[in-house]
């Protein structure tokens, strides 16, 4: 677990911890929520075929936001 500081803490909370990738798996958007969880982020930004999944796994612990049209439209 990393030690973050107070500044750092500060930070991470107004931030969303992302991944867009179209070749995302279910495991890494999964990894993704625990790293968000651990660093206190204010969401998970994910593909939106997995958003139902990640708000599932997080069961009300982080928002989840996602993107519409990205990267093709």
């Amino acid at each position: 677990m990393t030690n973050y500081t107070d500044e750092e803490k500060k930070i991470l909370s107004k931030v969303d911890h992302t991944l867009l990738r179209t070749t995302s798996t279910l495991p890494e958007i999964k990894a993704l929520c625990k790293a968000a969880l651990a660093a206190g982020t204010a969401s998970v930004c994910i593909p939106p075929c997995y958003v139902n999944d990640a708000a599932q796994f997080l069961k009300g612990q982080l928002p989840v936001c996602t993107v519409i049209g990205f990267p093709n439209g």
